[in-house]
């Protein structure tokens, strides 16, 4: 599906303890800068804004499970809010899911759910990202990423108005529907970094906002995913999958990263 992983490439990755910001820290204390962030699920960073204490609130309270709350409600409601365009969302439990449904609100069959940052054309589904492209024509579903970083959480799925997309009976955890609601007015507030070197004549990275693209072919990609690990630099595991700087960085690093940019 969509963030479908090179579990090949995950394998390498050390155990890690603790998080911070742009930060990963294994158990012997080495730290290593993550432009991976799951895929745009850790967009702001880790233990960024004010996730982290919406997290703790709610596991205080028990509510955890996936039962009806008021929380759900609410998310659905922002949601609107924040895409005027799209006036039918639905949550679901997997990228499998949302897809099956899309399918049948559009009556289509094998779509392909686009990324803003590979396409301009957003086709029939297409995700949103922060800060990303605009499409040159809205597609007709959107499924957001939203940087509440929690793993395994709900799938949204935004439907223009004029399709009426079945009302699923799946139910979200209180705990995650409180976190998405967070993060989407987080967001707001995200001032992305900027790295001060002109990244244009990088050959084979497409460097957008703090979006890194590559442009390697898949056995090109998994060496230089090995490579940026050496330097303990983690990068996306999939070679369609953007990598992203979250944070500014200490000179040593940003001087780090340029120079492996340009293998």
């Amino acid at each position: 599906m969509i963030f479908n992983w090179n579990q090949t490439l995950l394998q390498l990755l050390p155990e890690f303890t603790r998080a911070r910001g742009p930060y990963l820290y294994t158990r012997k204390g080495d730290r290593y800068l993550d432009l991976w962030l799951m895929g745009g699920f850790a967009l702001m960073g880790h233990r960024a804004g004010r996730i982290t204490q919406v997290l703790k609130n709610r596991v205080s309270t028990g509510l955890v499970f996936d039962l009806p709350s008021i929380h759900q409600k609410r998310l659905i409601k922002t949601l609107e809010r924040e895409f005027p365009e799209y006036g039918n969302f639905r949550i679901y439990n997997s990228w499998e899911q949302a897809k099956s449904s899309i399918e049948t609100t559009l009556d289509r069959t094998q779509i392909t759910i686009c990324d803003p940052l590979l396409t301009n054309n957003g086709g029939i589904a297409a995700l949103w990202r922060p800060f990303a492209p605009d499409f040159k024509e809205l597609p007709q579903v959107i499924l957001p990423v939203f940087p509440f970083q929690i793993g395994g959480g709900p799938v949204i799925a935004g439907f223009k108005k004029k399709h009426k997309a079945p009302v699923n009976e799946f139910l979200a955890s209180p705990l995650l529907c409180e976190a998405l609601t967070r993060s989407i007015y987080d967001l707001k507030k995200f001032i992305p970094p900027c790295i001060n070197t002109d990244l244009t004549a990088i050959n084979n990275w497409n460097y957008q906002h703090f979006y890194f693209i590559p442009r390697y072919s898949e056995s090109e990609y998994q060496e230089i995913f090995k490579c940026f690990l050496s330097n303990k630099i983690i990068i996306s595991p999939h070679h369609h999958c953007p990598s992203f700087l979250c944070a500014e960085i200490s000179n040593g690093d940003t001087k780090k990263l340029i120079n492996l940019l340009k293998l």
